[in-house]
């Protein structure tokens, strides 16, 4: 899995895309009024994206169908549509309100286009819900009409609507709540772009990824919410994330920080190529993440058995191939003693 150019773009969608994530996200931040009204049991991601491509760099949209619970007058449950838009700038889009407008415009197209029966149609509601989490809390109408400037008596013939928006900036006071999962998710975007956050918050964010990983694929998503905060967090030192890790799992922090190894050297060819520097790349990337893995195998031998004799210390150090080092890393974490591992290492081509 490669880094996004954009991380907070990349950690939504990754997120947001699961559907139990966002049941739960509904389930606990719907106000009640409108959450019985909605059959979240039938909740499905719709792929297409409607936010103009200039602006996919501060923000990010899903959209979802699920259906109403009330029966319309033929006795049918008429669709109905969540979107949700991230907005991922360090402070508030005042414009919101009107990019919303377009959107939800798009969506009514996209479902009319959608729509070959002949039969008459109603237009489906849609809840227009913002994500936020920049650097400063949400101090902006929630209201079309406040980007308005009108007589009260042309008001009427103007559209209007509200959307919900759901602030998790440092500032907020907006309490997390939900499943594990969407706890961690919730946390780490209130802090990922504070600045001062990290490490104070590294502890209490350790413990809950170490309650993740003891749940049903855990450890594959674990994966996502590390890369995300090697790429997003500012002044996250990796001293500070390798005994983090490593005191929160002593049994698999070497086999973890081969992963976070791995994101650090994408990062920094991202960063290289935007700056124009890309004589060299290729070749060290591939040592860099070479010699990561090397390390990370010794780490969890030694995390493991105790010490690494020098010879097999020797071998590895001569090893140069990616695919023979991810395995062998696998058997350090996977062997039943370092006699086992020996003889892997002796096996493999």
């Amino acid at each position: 899995m490669s880094l996004s150019n954009n991380p907070h773009d990349h950690f939504f969608r990754e997120t947001f895309s699961r559907q139990d994530i966002t049941r739960d996200f509904l389930t606990h931040y719907l106000p009640t009024e409108i959450r019985e009204h909605l059959d979240l049991g039938v909740l499905q991601t719709v792929k297409d994206t409607f936010v103009d491509e200039d602006l996919r760099d501060h923000f990010t949209d899903l959209l979802y169908r699920t259906r109403l619970r009330d029966e319309s007058v033929s006795g049918e449950k008429d669709e109905a549509y969540v979107y949700l838009l991230f907005e991922h700038k360090s402070y508030p889009e005042p414009w919101v309100a009107f990019q919303l407008l377009r959107y939800i415009v798009r969506i009514w197209e996209h479902r009319l286009n959608q729509h070959t029966s002949g039969k008459p149609v109603c237009l489906p509601p849609i809840i227009p819900m913002v994500l936020y989490h920049g650097k400063t809390g949400w101090h902006v109408d929630t209201r079309l009409h406040g980007l308005v400037d009108a007589p009260d008596a042309l008001l009427p013939y103007i559209p209007d609507f509200r959307y919900a928006v759901y602030d998790f900036s440092v500032e907020s006071q907006i309490q997390i709540m939900g499943s594990l999962q969407l706890q961690i998710v919730l946390r780490m975007l209130r802090h990922v772009m504070d600045e001062s956050a990290w490490p104070s918050q590294l502890g209490e964010m350790m413990a809950l990824l170490h309650a993740l990983a003891q749940a049903q694929d855990g450890l594959s998503y674990l994966e996502i919410v590390l890369r995300y905060l090697v790429a997003a967090a500012p002044n996250l030192e990796p001293e500070d994330l390798h005994k983090a890790l490593t005191d929160t799992f002593p049994d698999t922090g070497g086999a973890l920080m081969s992963t976070i190894a791995e994101a650090w050297i994408e990062q920094g060819v991202e960063k290289g190529k935007k700056q124009g520097i890309e004589q060299g790349v290729e070749q060290g990337v591939e040592r860099g993440v070479v010699q990561a893995t090397r390390e990370a195998i010794l780490e969890t031998l030694e995390v493991r058995f105790g010490s690494c004799p020098a010879a097999i210390e020797e071998q590895i150090a001569d090893l140069t191939g990616q695919a023979r080092l991810k395995l062998l890393h696998r058997q350090a974490l996977l062997a039943d003693s370092l006699t086992d591992f020996a003889n892997h290492l002796k096996l493999d081509p």
